[in-house]
Formats: structure tokens, sequence, C-alpha cells
């Protein structure tokens, strides 16, 4: 595995270190450690890390909720770190968008065993996001194109594929994107 830069959130500053020499004895860059959520939410979004470790109690808040707050601003692979075994607490790191959970206390072959499988989720993840905003921007596109042929085939008394293809060859002509030429039509529609 290629080295990661790691950011340790941790309020007992002995797990912090055992976790810092963990890591750099694995290859890993620590960073930075911080001991707050406020603080490992911001530390996040500037320090632009590949991997978080992440206690679920922290003092000014829940890790969950740090959890959730760095996955919103800047989405990063977390290992939610703990003394709790609790189905529940599981379930809600689960559910916080947390990549892998270990509990306390934590040995090098536990990271070992933790970071690559935290990786691979969070790519997989990563990857599920993407293919979901393609297809949002695919369906809002068709919806844009239809709307515009409708208002082609009212106003210039075209069939549905002399609108479409009527739109394409604007759209080559241009250069635009049939989203733009669609959006075009449909604003012109709404300025008439």
């Amino acid at each position: 595995m290629n080295s990661l830069r790691v950011l340790i959130a941790e309020d007992d500053s002995l797990t912090a270190l055992n976790l810092k020499e963990q890591l750099q004895s694995m290859g890993h860059e620590v960073a930075g450690i911080v001991e707050s959520g406020c603080e490992v939410v911001q530390a996040a979004i500037t320090l632009k890390v590949d991997l978080i470790t992440l206690d679920i109690s922290l003092p000014d808040m829940s890790g969950l909720v740090a959890a959730r707050d760095i996955l919103q601003h800047a989405p990063v692979a977390i290992i939610m770190i703990t003394g709790y075994s609790n189905p529940e607490f599981v379930a809600d790191a689960a559910d916080a968008g947390v990549m892998s959970y270990l509990v306390k206390p934590i040995g090098e072959k536990d990271l070992r065993a933790a970071i690559p499988v935290a990786m691979q989720r969070f790519q997989e993840m990563q990857s599920i996001r993407r293919e979901l905003k393609d297809l949002k921007e695919t369906l809002e596109t068709r919806k844009l194109v239809e709307k515009a042929k409708g208002i082609l085939m009212r106003r210039q008394q075209l069939s549905e594929q002399e609108a479409f293809k009527k739109m394409q060859k604007d759209s080559q002509n241009r250069n635009k994107r049939m989203d733009d030429i669609a959006r075009a039509i449909i604003d012109a529609e709404t300025f008439l």
C-alpha cells in the first residue's frame, strides 16, 4: 500500500503517540494530531489527508458528529477508534460514513488490516457517488432536452425527430453541450 497522509484525532496523548508511532512504522505520514472534534473537522478541511483515525469520544463533540461534518466538507476515509465495542456504536459509526471500526487497545496488526479495507471502501463509495452524480446530470439533461424539443415542435411545427436533429446540429455547430442548447431554447421561450 502507498504511503498515506493520516490525521489522528485522539484526546488521550498516550494513545495518540502510540498510533503515530505505529502509522509511521508502516510508512505513513502523520499530518497532525488533534484533540477535539472542532479541530479534526477544521484540520480535515485544511490538511488534505487521505485517512483519519477518529476517537468516538472527543471533549467538545462526538466523533460520530465530527465524522458526518468531515464527510460533508472534505470526504476522506475514516477509521473510528474507540473503547466501546457495543453493537449500537458500531452501527452508528457505519451510519455516519465511517469505513472501519477498531476497539482499543489498537495494535499495529489491527491497523495493518483496517487501513486497506477502509481505503478500498472509501474508494468504492467515492465511485458510487460519482456515478450517482453522473446519472443525476444525465437525467437533468434529458429533462431539459425533452422540454426544449417540445418547444421546437410547437413553435416550428417539427416532428420530435426533427426537433432533436435540429438541436444536435446546433450543438455541433456551436460546439456546445446539448444541455446548454436546451437551456438556451427554454430561456428564449421564457423571454418570448
